[in-house]
């Protein structure tokens, strides 16, 4: 399916354009580019300081005209700073919002002798809106990938169809068993501008087969979030549908700095498994074409 406003990736080392590495994995001692969350060799995280954000199992439900709102997510800080949110893992949703009238296929339980985790690569980004260059920075879905913390992607709520949720659509360079997403979240190219644009506040998170969890979002400056799903999900696809947001000085459309995913390779079997799955339930569903 083609695209509008989508944009082909390549690899870690590529989107690092050759810069000279600083900075090395504690886990394999790969170079990685100074600004890197996950080391692009093993996916370990670099930083060592990323939050776990809460994750739910979320059914079904029909579109809903969205409003961006001020939520009342009230974190004591201190608490939230020195230790991860607790991940709630629930049951896996019967449905899924792209089966197509159908039921979804039956979950598939991952094997015990998974490959190492590390980063997923993509091969392909979308989004449903993008706002406009503007004082000579871009804001295309480009950014969500391109390993850069000081670009990013910003929705645009004027191009957005009405009763649309924004969305974000991954796609994998080959299926694999997903095991988590490493979202920075709103623009933080600097203070100013993080706070000037909105920061997701939760979503719903779709992956191939019918599976959905909704996540929900901490506001708490700079850094990167982890959601970390209860088990390995086998997909080709992944879709962020964002259901609410943080406002901004300048306005309610979120941005994101970045997007890495997490998990293990699949094996021939599961990966010709995973193919056919997604023909009939895969996450992206086909919506994710820019409104310009």
């Amino acid at each position: 399916m083609t695209h509008q406003g989508s944009s082909r990736i390549g690899s870690a080392a590529e989107a690092e354009g050759g810069a000279a590495p600083e900075r090395r994995c504690p886990r394999c001692d790969a170079p990685s580019h100074p600004d890197r969350l996950l080391c692009g060799a093993c996916g370990a995280d670099l930083a060592g300081d990323d939050l776990a954000v809460e994750v739910a199992t979320v059914p079904p439900a029909p579109a809903a005209r969205p409003r961006w709102r001020r939520r009342g997510f009230q974190v004591v800080g201190a608490l939230v700073v020195t230790a991860a949110a607790v991940v709630v893992a629930l049951t896996l949703a019967g449905l899924g919002p792209f089966a197509g009238g159908t039921d979804a296929p039956p979950p598939v339980v991952a094997p015990d002798d998974l490959d190492d985790e590390g980063a997923v690569r993509l091969s392909d980004v979308a989004t449903l809106t993008t706002r406009g260059p503007e004082n000579g920075r871009s804001f295309d879905a480009a950014a969500l990938v391109d390993d850069d913390p000081a670009t990013a992607w910003h929705a645009d709520g004027v191009r957005r169809p009405a009763g649309a949720h924004e969305v974000v659509d991954l796609y994998l360079a080959t299926p694999a068993w997903v095991t988590a997403l490493v979202v920075t979240n709103g623009d933080q190219a600097s203070p100013a501008e993080y706070a000037a644009a909105g920061r997701i506040a939760a979503g719903d998170l779709h992956l191939d087969g019918g599976v959905s969890y909704e996540v929900v979002f901490l506001d708490l400056g700079t850094g990167a979030q982890i959601v970390e799903l209860p088990e390995p999900v086998l997909t080709t696809t992944l879709r962020l549908e964002i259901t609410d947001a943080f406002p901004g000085e300048r306005g309610d459309d979120p941005a994101v700095a970045g997007i890495d995913v997490r998990g293990h390779a699949a094996d021939d079997e599961a990966a010709t498994l995973a193919e056919e799955r997604s023909r009939s339930h895969s996450a992206a569903g086909g919506v994710a074409v820019e409104v310009r």
